[in-house]
């Protein structure tokens, strides 16, 4: 069973439900870290020209 990525929203309801909860807190925070990390190089890799087929690289776009 594939889930889908939670959204930004749905991490804040977490967040409110576990405010004292210091270990839900902590991972919390680095999910919002690597959604920023992974935006950056998103944006980064958006930037690129165009690899040419069957590049090492073109398999980071295909999934």
């Amino acid at each position: 069973m594939q889930h889908l990525p939670l959204a930004t929203a749905q991490l804040r309801v977490i967040q409110n439900r576990n405010i004292v909860n210091a270990d839900v807190m902590t991972l919390l925070r680095e999910i919002r870290r690597f959604h920023r990390v992974l935006n950056n190089c998103w944006q980064v890799l958006d930037r690129m020209p165009p690899e040419p087929p069957n590049s090492r690289s073109t398999y980071l776009s295909d999934s």
